[in-house]
């Protein structure tokens, strides 16, 4: 593991970055299944979403979000609840992960 990569909570003030970084990692990996006009609709999104970042955002005890960073930048992001929509889980101890983008 690169010694200066800082795993730390994620914070709402790291909504610009985040939305950029998502935005970003999801046309790389997507790139070969959806049309450009679905990554140029999500590009001009990103100000909304910034925006709305405090609306589905939670970090609480059922909700993990963690940032990865080198020197301040970030570089990586993983979503997960103790919340599981799925019945299987429920009540089972199980987290669902949600995100991970790098």
């Amino acid at each position: 593991m690169c010694e200066n990569i800082k795993i730390r909570p994620l914070v709402i003030e790291d909504a610009e970055k985040y939305v950029k970084l998502h935005n970003l990692v999801w046309k790389d990996a997507y790139k070969h299944i959806f049309p450009k006009e679905v990554f140029i609709e999500r590009e001009q999104k990103t100000q909304e979403k910034i925006e709305g970042f405090g609306d589905w955002f939670r970090s609480d005890d059922q909700h993990i979000n963690l940032a990865a960073e080198i020197n301040g930048v970030l570089i990586g992001f993983m979503n997960a609840t103790l919340i599981s929509n799925y019945e299987y889980f429920k009540n089972k101890g199980f987290a669902e992960l949600m995100g991970l983008y790098i």
